[in-house]
């Protein structure tokens, strides 16, 4: 067979660019050229350093997993070792090989990966250091690399469902929304456990697909296993994510023939799936999912703000009493959350459009079905976190790709039935929407931008501090997540009062040296610290301490705004 001349290879070259498949490379190249452009200059302009408590207490268990190989903490809290005491029967609970028992494992375990991968510079020089440097890794290769994925699954679950202009259009929305890349840069598991729940929703679809077009049994029920797979890493990454489970298997009950039994089959994978997890909690604490259960009292009448976490004696409370406390947190929780986090998911105007749907009825089965599904899961969330308070209402994110398909899916319903006369009409009013959607992106970057962390959050000031210590020396602060990942020391959660340091100092561990951030400092002066649950610490803030205090030696750092008090002269000063 005749070669083809170089004349009519370079035409044909230049045809596909035109029309074929070459003309798809190119836009799909020149829109992640787009997505990178939005990525570096939000990143540029917005990310300064992680601010997010659980941001850096997950990165420091996944510097223990990649450096030590176990789940162990350098952020001891005195709710665990409460726990421990408890359950274990033992006054000496461990400290130096404390067991976590807060966070899930799937996302420490890929930071863990991702620095054995990249060897990161956990040691840098403190001088003049403004970000440190492992952060960008836990951004770029957390945040923004599952960011990124979920926003490509976002356009196949948008061409799954409806058709090829809702899924561009919708991944387009989804990459200009400022509530995404303000997740992204947070340095927390939500992109992560967002890229899992979007996945697991698009393998049931093409489950669902190939078991409508009688496809091998095989297939399908191997798509469904995967699916729960997908449900149980998200689970797994945060535990708040289970709640798409029973949404997911509300939707095959419906959708599949005896879909009873493939229901079950979605659930079972997912509680065997789990069952190890529960067993290291039970091994290392005697409970199936250690101490985050038991912080739904935080925040409660019993345990204001932080407290749950800081005392050694816990509020003993009748069940009912205790029953009581908790109801009517979850109702003052869900009436706020209605207010404001429910009617401004994700950037406040698509949440609209997707509750519209409810009042119309899809014509695509499996559309129609999959969106009661996760609408259980979504009020599933919500009063799960109306327990738990804002910290877990967050997740309400995690659905926010599935609410731009179907309020975009809407819009173009009400577009269709306006009958304009003009393409270029319908044009400008998708422009309109897309413009309206990235408003809050575009005020992200116009004064005042989002600025250094501080207070109470510098890398530099707490490098400082904690290399004034020996890594076999306990510290206590207000911010041991800090501590812990920037200082690389082991850090208790400051007690709840004097009585408590000292029980712990006595009896469990020396502490060496107290760290006092604007966390405590910036307190309202009279509620807070003269009357409040801090006013033990205020005073030895303010230099009146004790006689037999074991801290006699300390100094003010950064203009009073923090204070570092120890055992002895330790004479280099941050």
């Amino acid at each position: 067979m005749a070669t083809k001349p170089v004349s009519a290879r370079v035409q044909d070259l230049i045809h596909s660019m035109d029309v074929g498949l070459g003309q798809q490379v190119v836009k799909g190249l020149l829109y992640a050229l787009f997505v990178l452009v939005v990525m570096f200059l939000f990143t540029g302009t917005q990310f300064h350093g992680l601010d997010n408590p659980e941001a850096m207490d997950a990165a420091q268990l996944g510097r223990n997993l990649a450096t030590q190989g176990s789940f162990q903490t350098q952020v001891v809290r005195p709710s665990s070792l409460r726990l421990l005491m408890d359950r274990l029967d033992t006054a000496d609970p461990p400290i130096w090989e404390h067991p976590d028992l807060m966070q899930p494992p799937v996302y420490p375990m890929y930071l863990a990966l991702l620095f054995r991968l990249l060897q990161p510079d956990f040691e840098p020089e403190a001088a003049g250091l403004r970000i440190y440097g492992p952060d960008k890794f836990v951004v770029w290769g957390g945040g923004h690399l599952f960011t990124a994925l979920t926003g490509l699954v976002l356009f196949l679950l948008g061409n799954r469902l409806f058709d090829r202009r809702i899924g561009v259009l919708g991944a387009t929305v989804y990459f200009l929304s400022n509530t995404v890349w303000t997740t992204s840069i947070s340095g927390t598991s939500l992109p992560m456990a967002g890229f899992f729940v979007s996945s697991a929703i698009l393998t049931l679809l093409w489950a669902a697909d190939r078991h409508e077009k009688n496809d091998s049994k095989a297939t399908w029920i191997g798509l469904v296993v995967f699916s729960a797979l997908l449900t149980l890493l998200a689970g797994l990454t945060r535990y708040g994510a289970f709640a798409l489970a029973p949404g997911l298997a509300l939707y095959i009950l419906f959708a599949f023939r005896r879909g009873w039994q493939w229901s079950a089959v979605y659930l079972l994978v997912i509680l065997i799936g789990v069952a190890p997890w529960m067993m290291r909690n039970q091994a290392a604490s005697r409970t199936l999912l250690g101490l985050a259960p038991r912080a739904v009292v935080e925040n409660s009448r019993n345990y204001p703000g932080d407290s749950f976490h800081r005392t050694l004696v816990p509020a003993e409370e009748p069940a009912d009493k205790l029953a009581r406390v908790l109801h009517a947190k979850s109702l003052g929780n869900l009436r706020s959350f209605y207010q404001n986090e429910l009617r401004t998911m994700g950037d406040g105007f698509f949440i609209s459009l997707f509750l519209a749907t409810f009042l119309y009825r899809f014509v695509r089965r499996h559309v129609h079905l999959l969106r009661w599904g996760l609408a259980l899961s979504i009020l599933l969330t919500l009063y799960g976190a109306s327990f738990f308070g804002r910290q877990s209402i967050g997740l309400l994110h995690l659905y926010w790709p599935i609410v731009i398909l179907y309020g975009l899916a809407f819009f173009f319903i009400l577009l269709d039935r306006l009958q304009l006369p003009l393409a270029i009409y319908r044009q400008a009013i998708t422009v309109l929407l897309v413009f309206f959607s990235t408003v809050p992106l575009i005020l992200a970057f116009t004064p005042p931008r989002r600025g250094f962390p501080y207070p109470p959050y510098a890398a530099q000031m707490i490098i400082n501090v904690s290399r004034l210590l020996e890594p076999e020396e306990l510290m206590s602060s207000d911010i041991p997540w800090a501590t812990a990942w920037y200082g690389n020391r082991t850090s208790l959660l400051l007690p709840r009062d004097v009585e408590e340091f000292y029980h712990i100092h006595d009896n469990m561990e020396r502490i060496s040296a107290l760290y006092f951030t604007t966390e405590t400092r910036n307190q309202p002066y009279v509620r807070g610290l003269r009357t409040g649950r801090d006013k033990d610490w205020f005073q030895i803030m303010e230099g009146r301490m004790m006689a037999d205090f074991p801290l006699t030696h300390g100094f003010p750092i950064f203009n009073f705004d923090q204070m570092f008090l120890t055992d002895r002269d330790r004479r280099v000063q941050p």
